[in-house]
């Protein structure tokens, strides 16, 4: 966080700002603030090489950020009781995928009112930013498209709509498989096991 801890237009310290939006819940703004700033390449002081490196390695950072904003809205929904609750449910969030602290967040949390709009809106624009392939080789591109999968797997079961969540949680296995990397399989064939114990499908969710 040292060079964005260091940037600052004006008199006006980024890190506060985002600090500031991340209290209040306006997480798509704190996302587009970064974007903006990572684009410009205004915080860069470094030779051509190692900035492109950093830009690569620190977009990531930002989908993952992105992402883990949308769990965490996901989280904090409490939904109308016309759209049904999910009563005694386990809490998925102890087995969603959760990608280490990303580089962006700061410690100071306060929960503030959620819309489902707001949920999507987050997760939409996670796959907007992997998209953008000046940023984000094609293997990355897909490990993080398999992340945004599982996240929407997580919103599904949530809303207790586990045929939905299946689909996206396999998309993420099938992904992750694709790149050979057994340990966030393994993470998502678990989601996909809470999935299936949702449907029913008491048999097939030991199995898993």
């Amino acid at each position: 966080m040292v060079f964005i801890a260091g940037y600052r237009t004006g008199k006006i310290n980024i890190w506060n700002d985002l600090a500031t939006l991340e209290e209040r819940g306006k997480y798509l703004q704190y996302v587009k603030t970064l974007e903006s700033l990572l684009c410009s390449g205004s915080w860069n002081n470094t030779e051509e090489e190692t900035y492109k490196n950093t830009s690569y390695h620190l977009w990531r950072q930002l989908v993952l950020t992105c992402n883990s904003f949308g769990s965490r809205l996901i989280n904090q929904q409490k939904y109308p009781k016309a759209l049904g609750k999910l009563g005694g449910i386990e809490d998925m969030s102890s087995i969603v995928h959760c990608p280490p602290p990303p580089l962006f967040f700061s410690s100071r949390v306060q929960l503030w009112p959620v819309s489902i709009h707001n949920i999507l809106e987050i997760l939409e624009k996670a796959q907007g930013l992997i998209s953008y392939d000046k940023m984000v080789d094609p293997d990355t591109a897909n490990e993080l498209k398999a992340f945004v999968k599982d996240a929407y797997g997580h919103y599904y079961a949530k809303r207790n709509k586990p045929n939905a969540a299946l689909q996206y949680v396999t998309a993420a296995v099938n992904m992750h498989r694709r790149r050979n990397d057994p340990l966030n399989v393994s993470k998502c064939r678990l989601h996909s096991a809470y999935v299936l114990f949702q449907l029913g499908r008491y048999d097939e969710s030991a199995r898993t």
